[in-house]
């Protein structure tokens, strides 16, 4: 498949007409637009599963203002029910909802396990969702034999892109069962509410208190996200630079928020800092807007969907070589930079390289926009649609005693 191809204005007619079932652990707006999309086509029905009322996003949901959409159905659970209830619910619920086929996010999360056990034993059809990387975390040979196991239950793949489709091929998946286009956002949201923020600078502005200023990074302020050494390669950027009024916004919620605040003083960056804590769509679509570039520096991401949404909205990006995005998304020195997120001299040496020039800052956003016109609603309706119609049409059909224990003792 031709990663560089754009989206065509012609949409593909699904060949796959039946009803498919997408299992979810909390319902985020990305699940939102993608959803929307595929059910707007007409080619076939999709509903989602919420599995948990509650999880890590929680405080991210709460800002979110959602209407009314069909196609949804949440089972309130709480992260901390037992197991057989988990399974009891989710069993009623294929049963009452009967899909040709199931799809499901991974094969870590007890309820994609308890989803694939229990399809299995239905006969139902299992897509297996990832944005796993070899690269990710550090990998050993007992949880990779049980991870195969529980990829031969599957019957197709649906992955975020060219690192996450290498992965499952070697976890035992062919590659004629893979399919690309898993993490993407709605593209054009984020281009209109980055459009909308920039003819209202003062008003965002004034409201969200934001520096005049600014480079942006979009995350939940926990240890993997890495923003105390994003901070320190700020603080190093910032006493090289000839610009002292450049800041840092970084927006989302986490337990980190005070140490870091201290951290931010202790380094004299303090005011130079902004940490927001969670924001609603509209208000992170307006940082998008008025940032001047943006940065994430995971030690570790699957994907990084907030790279999607920065380059969107029109952005030059700085991505950690750690995130699985980069390969697909990052064109070094075209559209942003990739850096070694545990080198603070690497981290200021790309905010160097994207603020030295208005000019170069504005071409590298133009490429993003291109860029990631790739990497839209449509390619992920797409690469569902052939996932689905592989997996319904010819079925893998591995439910061997080994692969099923493996879903149990994940």
């Amino acid at each position: 498949m031709d990663l560089a191809t754009s989206e065509s204005e012609d949409k593909r007619r699904c060949v796959f007409g039946g009803k498919a079932l997408m299992v979810v652990r909390n319902l985020l707006p990305y699940h939102r637009a993608r959803a929307k999309y595929i059910n707007e086509q007409g080619d076939f029905d999709l509903v989602l599963l919420e599995v948990f009322s509650n999880s890590e996003y929680s405080e991210i949901i709460s800002k979110q203002d959602y209407g009314a959409m069909e196609g949804i159905v949440s089972l309130g659970l709480q992260v901390s029910e037992s197991q057989s209830v988990m399974s009891a619910e989710i069993q009623a619920a294929l049963e009452r909802l009967k899909p040709d086929v199931v799809f499901v996010p991974g094969w870590s999360m007890r309820e994609s396990l308890i989803a694939m056990r229990v399809s299995s034993k239905m006969k139902v059809p299992v897509v297996i969702m990832s944005d796993s990387n070899r690269f990710d975390f550090a990998r050993h040979t007992i949880k990779e034999f049980i991870k195969k196991r529980i990829v031969s239950i599957a019957d197709a793949g649906f992955v975020a892109g060219t690192p996450q489709m290498e992965y499952l091929d070697a976890l035992g998946m062919p590659l004629d069962r893979i399919f690309l286009g898993y993490d993407v956002v709605d593209n054009a949201a984020f281009e209109q509410g980055a459009i909308d923020a920039r003819t209202n600078k003062e008003m965002w502005r004034t409201s969200l208190n934001l520096p005049k200023r600014f480079i942006l990074s979009i995350c939940r302020l926990v240890e993997k996200k890495n923003v105390f050494r994003l901070i320190e390669g700020f603080a190093e950027f910032i006493n090289g630079a000839e610009a002292q009024d450049i800041s840092l916004v970084v927006a989302g919620p986490g337990p980190l928020k005070q140490e870091l605040e201290a951290f931010a003083n202790s380094l004299g960056v303090g005011q130079n800092v902004y940490l927001t804590g969670a924001l609603s769509a509209s208000e992170v679509m307006a940082c998008y807007g008025l940032a001047e570039a943006f940065v994430l520096a995971s030690k570790t991401e699957q994907w990084g969907l907030a790279v999607n949404e920065a380059m969107a909205a029109g952005l030059p990006v700085l991505v950690s070589e750690k995130c699985g995005c980069a390969t697909d998304l990052v064109h070094n020195g075209r559209n942003g930079f990739t850096f070694d997120p545990l080198s603070s001299s690497d981290i200021a040496q790309s905010i160097r390289k994207v603020m030295s020039s208005k000019h170069k800052r504005e071409e590298m956003g133009e490429h993003s926009k291109t860029i990631i016109r790739s990497w839209g609603l449509e390619r992920f309706c797409e690469g569902f649609c052939d996932a689905a119609e592989m997996a319904s049409s010819s079925p893998r059909r591995n439910s061997s005693f080994l692969a099923v224990l493996a879903t149990k003792i994940q």
